[in-house]
């Protein structure tokens, strides 16, 4: 299942290994509960594409393994639409500054960059959500993990936009971890960023790429949270990926740590 020899599927006769098909409908629960309570988890894509409400959020967990069969797909459920790229380049954002002239919102949140304020604002202002709940719309968000595989499955998100929302996959202060044979498209804030004291990671044969959904921020792997990062951590490595259409910016971009890449 990781890897290592042959294997056949179905798999039948084990009880740690648990597969999940999709239902139509949101199956973030699901996925959350499976990996919780099994170190094995298949995601059958036969039956259609994994639907997720916000990304899913897992702490604490070791010794998982995540892998995709059939095609498997992360969706997310919101996506940019033609109506907002439409209201963004109104108001003319994509020239706007994106190191100051902030302000505050309607929702009362303070926001240090003129281009991520008017972009959030206008999409409170055509959703009518001043929680702004759209800016979770990723897939997995891993904190304090370690000794975890995530191999063979497609995340697709709502397109990359300036207002500080989730990535695809995000690693904070997770160890050992592989990402092996996944694609990666239109992350909100990033396709995948590793940070917070992670340390020993592998990504190996995955791909990052934005289509015409993004809108700005193209920005697809981030290496380090901040300019704080502790010493000694974020040992990375990039073996064999590829940084295909339409990303602009952080392929990927380290602020600390040792990065290894590879072809």
């Amino acid at each position: 299942i990781t890897g290592g020899g042959a294997y056949t599927y179905p798999v039948t006769g084990v009880s740690d290994v648990v597969t999940l098909a999709s239902n139509g409908g949101d199956m973030k629960a699901a996925i959350e509960e499976a990996v919780r309570n099994h170190p094995v988890v298949i995601l059958d894509g036969a039956k259609g594409d994994f639907l997720l409400s916000s990304k899913i959020e897992l702490e604490g967990l070791a010794d998982k393994t995540i892998i995709g069969v059939n095609g498997a797909y992360l969706v997310t459920q919101w996506h940019i639409t033609k109506e907002m790229t439409d209201a963004l380049n109104a108001a003319g954002v994509p020239g706007m500054s994106t190191s100051g002239g902030g302000g505050t919102m309607t929702n009362g949140k303070k926001i240090r960059e003129q281009a991520e304020f008017n972009t959030r604002q206008i999409l409170i202002n055509l959703t009518g959500d001043q929680k702004e709940s759209y800016r979770k719309a990723g897939a997995l968000a891993m904190s304090s993990c370690r000794n975890c595989i995530i191999r063979n499955i497609r995340f697709s998100g709502p397109g990359s936009i300036d207002i500080g929302g989730s990535d695809l996959l995000t690693l904070s202060h997770c160890t050992n971890i592989w990402v092996d044979h996944c694609d990666f498209t239109d992350g909100m804030d990033g396709n995948f960023d590793i940070g917070q004291a992670s340390d020993f990671i592998t990504v190996s044969w995955c791909t990052f790429r934005y289509t015409a959904r993004s809108y700005m921020h193209q920005n697809t792997n981030l290496v380090g949270s901040n300019d704080r990062e502790p010493q000694g951590r974020l040992n990375i490595t990039f073996a064999n990926n590829i940084w295909g259409e339409n990303c602009r910016a952080r392929m990927p971009m380290g602020r600390d740590g040792k990065i290894h890449m590879l072809n």
